[in-house]
């Protein structure tokens, strides 16, 4: 199997999970609804998080 097609295995399966927790547990919809509303509202500190993390990551890397 290569890479390519471990990978979209890999994003389907997650798609998967996601569309039969919805549809197995309805109130994870309300809760999906909170929390997009609270990224919608703090979209800079989701910006700087990942800002940090990609700097760690790059700064760790060893060259």
């Amino acid at each position: 199997m290569n890479r390519r097609l471990r990978l979209l295995l890999r994003i389907l399966a997650i798609g998967v999970i996601a569309l039969g927790a919805v549809i197995l547990l309805p109130r994870l919809l309300g809760g999906l609804e909170a929390v997009l509303r609270e990224i919608r509202h703090n979209w800079w500190l989701l910006v700087c998080i990942g800002l940090s993390i990609w700097g760690l990551l790059a700064l760790g890397k060893k060259r």
